[in-house]
């Protein structure tokens, strides 16, 4: 006979599996940031299982739940998604981004050695989504210097078009979905 999961073997199964994570820079015991900036800052982060970052939200939001809002959108839109491989010009740090009509929602948590591993990269992404469930059950308190990766993406202009991406060599990139 088959029995319900205890809270400690629930907790490890949910483990096994990629999943959302939210960051924030502000704890509640902790006064407003420096410069009297009450404002609260959250992001989101798909861990693999073996709690590797796979990625993560292209900015930060003012609220908890406008993050979660916002990673639930991902969740929703994931079989409309595209996505899009690029490499800075002359080096060879590849990185990928995950687009939802004309707005980036997600980019990679790191930057990959080679095409093939960013490739590969945005795929576990992909699935990744598909598994893992958005919920605020796991809010991670980071510190207030901790986002500053995220904040000059947030107003990226012009937007990345995959039709806009080239490899170093200049044979076009596109879509892939």
């Amino acid at each position: 006979m088959w029995a319900e999961p205890s809270a400690v073997q629930s907790e490890h199964l949910s483990r096994a599996m990629p999943r959302f994570i939210f960051l924030t820079d502000q704890a509640a015991s902790r006064p407003a940031r420096q410069g009297g900036d009450s404002a609260v800052r959250v992001a989101w982060r798909i861990l693999a299982a073996n709690n590797r970052a796979m990625g993560r939200s292209v900015g930060v939001f003012d609220s908890l739940e406008d993050c979660l809002a916002a990673a639930s959108r991902l969740r929703e839109e994931v079989e409309t998604l595209t996505y899009a491989i690029t490499s800075a010009a002359g080096t060879a740090r590849w990185s990928w981004v995950v687009r939802s009509g004309g707005s980036s929602l997600a980019v990679s948590a790191h930057k990959y050695q080679r095409r093939i591993e960013c490739v590969r990269g945005v795929r576990q992404f992909m699935t990744a989504i598909r598994v893992a469930v958005p919920s605020i059950h796991e809010v991670r308190h980071i510190g207030v210097r901790s986002f500053g990766i995220y904040e000059p993406l947030v107003d990226v202009e012009p937007p990345l078009e995959p039709a806009e991406l080239r490899l170093p060599a200049g044979a076009p990139i596109t879509a892939i979905r």
